[in-house]
């Protein structure tokens, strides 16, 4: 009832909002108007995507960017083809616009706060941008749309809130560092950054405009529990409040075209509105008497018009005002009680607040003494039981972990079981991983086997390799690990990417295994078929992985490039064997297409267990380094092929999780031979450890795969699983 009446008194008044121009969501950023008046800059926000920086056109050019909504359009068609005496609906919202320029976030880091330079070919914006220990500062640069370049200004700077001067060498801006709030002035050219007007913390600045002589900076100052409008001299810093000394809050000040005015917000009266302030006579006059709120102003050079946010329940709208067409008649409407709408004397709401008030009972926890410092070590643990399962052409594998880890993830040890399945690997295995220093150390203890001569689910045995019989590795293995991700956008300017983020990774990882070994079967050897061989399978084995990712809004395109080398010694027999592999990606929202290709070579005396095997799921009772001459391809049982020589190349459409993959693959003792194809549908996640719900990495994969040549052609196998890692 309250609010209902407030409205009904507003509404008697004369309410005054303008017009809408366009109905947006969420927090809308600041308006600014190109200094011809011809263009608007607006950061654009959603619900669902990073926040985007859009320049629409203004004025009468504007009709032709909107955007026609053609579902709409054949429906008043049929309706007036139904009935030719009807009237079409009317719009009663303004048609969505196209931009004709965008900036779209980098990194989930969008660009805030545009402002033009007097040429109306560049804007200055603001992005935060990640420092070394992890954390977020706000950074300049200056966009120029026409040429799509965007130029870093500012680096470790803080600042924000820039407009740039008049003559666009300088601009002033906000530097936010340790609660406090300074106005600064910043060199375009070198990016350097020099105090205007200090603060304290009893003064903290926000908002600043250059005048359009470029003589004095308008901007907000808080000062005693308030926010209230100052203009400083640009040269010596000295400055004066031009604001009404009412109690009522100021703020988001600007300078008209003429420079004789002063635009900004007033919540004189409880309510929100845009007034201007005559900097001659110190008359204040309101431009707009609205219902919820009016927020950022910013006049338009070629008419008197003022563009405006006004606050609804779905978020800010931009309007647009024109104060001789729609004045606002009448004083001030207050809204609230008389008690709230007195004039407050500087230091009232401090006073008020140190004023001295009763005890109050409270309940709070028994006191203690505090602890001293005392070393994290392997920090307080957790554990957890989880479930494990593989299904394929090699069959259905049922397994468990019991896992233990810390909140920072420091140390992290598995323990797998795994009960026999026909061609799957199973046995158990103990790893640990450890992350207290700059490399990840894991180490790891086994016992499994595989027995390669069961006939699996796709294919009777003899369809599959002669690699026939019971495998069992058991012992140990040590691995090192080290991951680092550079920021890099000065390579996006290198390699000539426009408005792109570039981020450099790299991954190396090297290991040794050793332990006892035997195989109970036929083919064991190239040389003679032996049973019952027992003997030791000693190797070492280095990788190396370099990736390359640009972000360009939602766009993001990869390259990564892949080594593997391998030597060791299996039942007396040395070999050696090294793997290289390239991925190419272009994704957009989900979507898009991935390529790569991957191809191997072992040396030609290697034992046959040795050689590169085809099919079957990826190993995780082990590091699958240990044995990289299993080659995953889930659609297919183990063993498939054999050979000393290997390739395969993969072409998949992501799309929203799921997608659809044509496979080609080769292995013999040479390369150029036929490539057997299988194609299929499959959705993989993968994740890194969750130290904070305590659960190690995780790979789950669920797919359906069919084969387009050779012995299984016409084949479909299914297949999934979820497996674990420390």
């Amino acid at each position: 009832m309250e609010a209902r009446a407030q409205t009904a008194k507003l509404e008697a008044a004369g309410v005054v909002r303008g017009e809408l121009v366009q109905r947006l969501t969420a927090a809308t950023g600041d308006p600014a108007v190109a200094p011809d008046g011809q263009q608007l800059a607006v950061v654009v926000r959603s619900e669902l995507e990073p926040a985007r920086l859009v320049i629409w056109r203004n004025g009468a050019a504007a009709v032709a960017d909107t955007v026609v909504d053609s579902a709409r359009v054949r429906q008043v068609r049929r309706m007036l083809k139904r009935d030719p005496e009807d009237v079409a609906p009317v719009l009663r919202e303004p048609l969505p616009r196209r931009a004709l320029y965008t900036l779209d976030a980098m990194g989930a880091r969008s660009h805030e706060d545009p402002r033009w330079f007097r040429d109306g070919k560049r804007l200055l914006v603001v992005r935060q941008e990640p420092r070394a220990d992890g954390t977020l500062r706000p950074e300049l640069f200056e966009w120029t749309p026409e040429k799509h370049r965007l130029r870093a200004v500012t680096k470790g700077a803080s600042v924000r809130r820039a407009d740039p001067s008049p003559d666009g060498t300088q601009a002033a801006a906000i530097r936010c560092e340790g609660g406090r709030c300074d106005l600064v002035r910043v060199t375009l050219a070198s990016g350097a950054v020099r105090e205007m007007v200090p603060s304290s913390p009893a003064r903290q600045w926000d908002r600043p405009r250059w005048s359009p002589d470029g003589k004095e900076v308008a901007a907000v100052v808080h000062r005693d529990a308030r926010w209230r409008v100052a203009i400083v001299n640009a040269e010596t810093g000295t400055f004066r409040e031009v604001s009404p000394d009412d109690g009522a809050e100021r703020y988001d000040v600007t300078y008209t075209p003429d420079g004789q005015s002063l635009l900004y917000v007033s919540e004189h009266g409880g309510i929100p509105n845009v007034v201007r302030l005559d900097l001659a006579t110190g008359i204040e006059t309101s431009l707009t008497r609205v219902t919820g709120a009016a927020f950022a102003p910013e006049p338009v050079t070629i008419d008197t018009s003022v563009y405006f946010l006004h606050l609804t329940p779905e978020g800010f709208d931009l309007r647009r005002v024109v104060p001789a067409r729609t004045p606002v008649r009448g004083a001030v409407v207050a809204i609230e009680s008389p008690a709230a709408v007195r004039a407050q004397r500087a230091g009232d709401a401090v006073a008020a607040s140190l004023a001295p008030r009763g005890p109050t009972a409270v309940d709070s926890f028994p006191r203690a003494p505090l602890r001293g410092d005392r070393a994290y070590g392997l920090g307080p643990r957790s554990y957890r039981l989880l479930p494990g399962f593989i299904g394929g052409p090699d069959g259905r594998m049922l397994g468990g972990y019991l896992t233990s880890t810390d909140p920072a993830a420091r140390f992290t040890w598995l323990l797998h079981g795994v009960l026999p399945a026909q061609r799957q690997w199973y046995g158990g295995s103990l790893r640990a991983a450890w992350r207290g220093w700059p490399v990840t150390v894991t180490g790891e203890a086994f016992s499994t086997a595989q027995d390669l001569g069961h006939e699996s689910t796709a294919a009777p045995a003899r369809v599959v390799s002669g690699l026939d019989g019971r495998l069992q590795w058991s012992g140990g293995a040590v691995v090192v690990e080290q991951r680092r991700t550079i920021a890099a956008s000065h390579v996006a300017r290198t390699l000539h990417i426009p408005m792109a983020r570039v981020d450099v990774s790299t991954r190396w990882r090297a290991g040794a295994a050793g332990g006892r070994m035997r195989f109970a079967g036929d083919s064991l050897s190239l040389t003679d078929a032996r049973r019952n061989e027992v003997g030791q399978r000693v190797m070492g084995f280095g990788e190396f992985q370099a990736g390359l990712q640009a972000q360009r809004g939602a766009r993001v395109a990869s390259l990564r490039l892949d080594a593997h080398g391998a030597a060791g010694r299996t039942l007396e027999q040395r070999w050696t064997r090294a793997r290289a592999g390239m991925t190419v990606a272009s994704l957009q929202k989900g979507s898009g297409i991935r390529l790569n290709g991957v191809i191997g070579r072992t040396s030609s005396d290697a034992p046959l267990m040795e050689q590169f095997a085809m099919g079957g799921q990826s190993l995780f009772v082990f590091d699958p380094g240990l044995m990289s001459q299993r080659v995953a391809v889930e659609a297919l049982p183990s063993g498939t092929a054999l050979g000393t020589h290997m390739s395969v190349v993969r072409a998949s459409v992501p799309l929203q999780g799921v997608e659809g993959y044509f496979l080609g693959w080769q292995a013999g003792n040479s390369w150029g031979g036929r490539l057997s194809r299988v194609a299929g549908v499959e959705a993989r996640s993968t994740t890194a450890v969750a130290s904070i719900l305590r659960i190690p990495g995780s790979t789950a994969v669920a797919g359906v795969g069919r084969q387009l040549d050779g012995a299984l052609k016409g084949k479909t196998t299914w297949y999934v699983s979820v497996q674990f890692a420390p």
